[in-house]
């Protein structure tokens, strides 16, 4: 399990996600323990001064990761929840937690995937389209009309509470997700700038989580930059 760099560990997901299913469940947590310290002796060995750009690699990385896989099983987990404990633990011993703004539209059967994949890592979660397919439900509207026909319908309200579990997220020192793209360009202002003054590195992205996009950094060291948009 031994890798050269964190960088080198992550892409390994796949390799290391498909030896853990060839083990019996009961193997998973002697492998997930090891796999936890490696991540962490990794992540130690990031200076100060490079430790910021690797928070911004780590989860955008991991935020392309869960658009390119297939499939997400108890392997999947075991590995984003070793990996995600020992990248928060680094952080919170460095002072510092994540903050990333996509302003993407995730397919409906892809919004459940991403929530469990990044909750797994230790990431609160804040998406209006989730909202308000919880919203949809209570009414008994199916998802598809939720984020559908029916999206204006729950949209302010979504948006709304969906702004109050990001704000909730950084008050508690979390790691935070935002993802949408039924937020306005004004409600993307408002959680952009909730992060502004705090002990976070913030990233937005808006292009599509592929290979060779960017994300526009709008915090780090503490100094908060001018919004991309």
């Amino acid at each position: 399990m031994a890798a050269r760099d964190y960088f080198a560990l992550v892409e390994s997901f796949e390799a290391i996600t498909a030896d853990l299913r060839d083990l019996p469940a009961t193997g998973h947590t002697a492998h997930a323990a090891a796999l936890q310290l490696e991540a962490t002796r990794l992540l130690r060995a990031f200076r100060p001064e490079d430790f910021e750009k690797l928070m911004i690699w780590h989860t955008d990385r991991h935020y392309r990761l869960v658009h390119e896989v297939s499939t997400l099983d108890s392997a999947s987990f075991v590995f984003l929840r070793a990996v995600g404990a020992a990248f928060d633990a680094v952080a919170r011993k460095r002072g510092r937690a994540m903050a990333y703004v996509a302003d993407n539209q995730v397919p409906a059967d892809r919004l459940a995937g991403l929530r469990a994949f990044f909750a797994a890592m230790g990431f609160v979660v804040a998406s209006p389209e989730l909202i308000a397919v919880a919203l949809g439900e209570h009414d008994g509207v199916s998802e598809e009309d939720a984020l559908g026909p029916r999206l204006s319908y729950y949209r302010s309200e979504a948006v709304a509470v969906a702004s109050r579990v990001f704000t909730a997220a950084l008050d508690a020192g979390r790691h935070v997700l935002w993802v949408s793209g039924a937020a306005e360009l004004d409600e993307l202002r408002h959680v952009v700038r909730a992060v502004e003054g705090r002990p976070y590195v913030g990233v937005f992205r808006n292009d599509a989580p592929v290979e060779g996009s960017e994300v526009n950094v709008f915090q780090s060291e503490g100094a908060h930059r001018p919004l991309p948009f």
